[in-house]
C-alpha cells in the first residue's frame, strides 16, 4: 500500500512575494501551488492508495476564494485520476471560535466519494486500491472548549497540559478498541508538537507555546505509520512505529534558508513501514552578510556579491554599517546588480552601543528587532514567566513577518 503524505502547504503566503498583475495575487502563491502540482502528479502517475496530507492547508484561517480555487483544481485531479484523499485539520485551518466551521470544512460537504476531512478526531475506514485502511486523525488541539468549562479556566499551565494530554491518550486508547480487525493496517495522522522534534530557528518563538505530546502518547505498536503536520522540518522522530514530520513544500522565511524541502512517500507492507523523502525544488532563500568599515559601502556591497548566482532567489543582504557611512549605502545600486533575483530584502545594521550606560550596554543597533527583544527579556526581566516571554516573541514575531510582508526593508 502507497501512501503519499505531505502538510504544511501555506497555501496563500505572501512572504517576500511581489503583486503578480495578471493573477491579482502574490507571486508567491505560484511558489506554493507549483510545489503542490508536482506532489499531485506523483501520487497519480504512481497510483498512490492514499493521498494524506496533514494539516495547514492555508496560511489563514479565511482564505481567498482565488488560494481556494487553487487547492480545490489539485484535490479534484487526485480524485479524478481515483487517488483517495484525507485531509487533516491544522492550526491555520481552525477557525477563531468552536461553532465555526474549519477552512477545510467546504470540501468534506461536498461529500465527494473517495474524500476524507478530519476536523475532529476521530477514526476512518478508508477504501484503498490495495484494500481497507484505518487512519486515525488528531486534528491541531484546541484550548477553546477546554477552556470553555468553569473548572478549567483558571488552570496553572502544567495542569492544563496533564489534561489535555490524558484527553488525547484516553481518545487514541478508545478508537485503537474500535480497530476491530487485525489484518487491516492503522496509521495515525496528527498536526502538533510531538516531543523530541526539532524546528528551524525563526519558528521558535512561535512553537514554544504549543502542546508537547510525548512520543509514549502517540507511538502504538498497532500503527504502522504515524503522519505528522505541524513542524515544518522534515525529520524522522521515531524509528518503530515509523513516526516522520513530512515537513513543508516550500520555504516560508529565512529560517528555513537551509532546510530541504519536500514530501514523503510511504509503503506499508504487512504492518511495516517503509519510507522515502522526495525532495522537491523549493525557492531558494539564501543571505549574505556584509561588513562595511570603510568609506564605500556601497562597493563593500557590490564586491562581496559578484560572481553569486542569484537567478530566482529570495536573497537577503545583512550590511553592518558604522555611524559614520551609514548614509552612503545606495540600495538602488545593490538592487540593480541582483535584478535577476526574485526578491532582495536589505538589512541596515549601524554599529554602536546603547546611548545608556549601565544595563543598556549589552543592545547593539546592529541587532535584529527580535534578538534585541530576545536579549532584553533574557537580561532585564528575569522573573518574566515562560509563557509570557514566549507570548512576546511570538507578537514580536508576526509583527516582523507583517512588516517584511509589506516590502518594507527596515524596521
Amino acid at each position: 500500500m502507497r501512501i503519499v503524505h505531505l502538510a504544511d502547504l501555506h497555501l496563500g503566503t505572501e512572504l517576500y512575494g511581489r503583486y503578480d498583475a495578471a493573477t491579482g495575487s502574490s507571486s508567491r502563491l505560484a511558489d506554493f501551488a507549483d510545489m503542490l502540482d508536482r506532489v499531485v502528479e506523483q501520487a497519480i502517475e504512481t497510483r498512490a492508495d492514499l493521498f494524506l496530507f496533514g494539516g495547514d492547508a492555508y496560511k489563514t484561517r479565511d482564505p481567498n476564494p482565488t488560494q481556494q480555487r487553487e487547492l480545490a483544481r489539485r484535490l479534484h485531479r487526485l480524485l479524478a485520476a481515483g487517488v483517495p484523499v484525507f485531509l487533516l485539520t491544522g492550526n491555520h485551518d481552525m477557525p477563531n471560535a468552536v461553532a465555526r466551521a474549519t477552512s477545510l470544512d467546504i470540501f468534506g460537504a461536498l461529500s465527494p466519494a473517495g474524500f476524507t476531512v478530519a476536523s475532529k478526531p476521530g477514526l476512518h475506514t478508508i477504501e484503498t486500491r490495495s484494500g481497507p485502511l484505518y487512519v486515525l486523525a488528531v486534528p491541531w488541539i484546541t484550548r477553546s472548549a477546554f477552556f470553555a468549562r468553569d473548572e478549567n479556566k483558571n488552570l496553572p499551565p502544567e495542569e492544563l497540559q496533564r489534561k489535555l494530554l490524558e484527553r488525547l491518550d484516553d481518545s487514541i486508547a478508545y478508537n485503537l478498541e474500535r480497530m476491530t480487525d487485525d489484518s487491516i493496517p492503522a496509521i495515525l495522522t496528527l498536526h502538533g508538537t510531538v516531543q523530541g522534534a526539532v524546528y528551524s530557528t525563526e519558528r521558535s518563538a512561535m512553537l514554544s507555546q504549543d502542546l508537547t505530546i510525548p512520543k509514549s502518547v502517540i507511538c502504538h505498536p498497532r500503527f504502522s505509520y504515524i503522519a505528522l503536520g505541524h513542524i515544518h522540518k522534515h525529520q524522522v522522530i521515531n524509528n518503530d512505529p515509523l513516526a516522520v514530520y513530512a515537513g513543508s513544500l516550500e520555504r516560508i522565511d529565512f529560517g528555513e534558508e537551509h532546510d530541504e524541502k519536500g514530501y514523503v512517500v510511504v509503503e506499508v507492507e504487512r504492518h511495516v513501514a517503509r519510507h522515502e523523502f522526495v525532495r522537491l525544488p523549493a525557492r531558494r532563500f539564501t543571505t549574505v552578510d556584509v561588513r562595511c568599515d570603510g568609506d564605500d559601502p556601497t562597493a563593500d556591497v557590490l564586491q562581496a556579491i559578484a560572481g553569486k548566482d542569484f537567478a530566482g532567489a529570495i536573497v537577503r543582504i545583512r550590511v553592518q554599517l558604522t555611524p559614520v557611512n551609514q548614509g552612503r549605502l545606495r540600495d538602488a545600486d545593490i538592487r540593480a546588480a541582483v535584478r535577476d533575483a526574485s526578491y532582495v530584502v536589505i538589512r541596515r545594521e549601524v554599529e554602536r552601543s546603547w546611548r545608556e550606560s549601565g544595563r543598556g550596554q549589552a543592545f547593539q543597533s546592529a541587532m535584529t528587532p527580535l534578538e534585541a527583544l530576545t536579549t532584553y527579556l533574557d537580561r532585564e526581566r528575569l522573573g518574566e514567566s515562560q509563557d509570557r516571554r514566549a507570548m512576546l516573541l511570538n507578537a514580536a514575531q508576526r509583527l516582523a513577518a507583517d512588516v517584511a510582508a509589506a516590502g518594507t526593508d527596515s524596521y
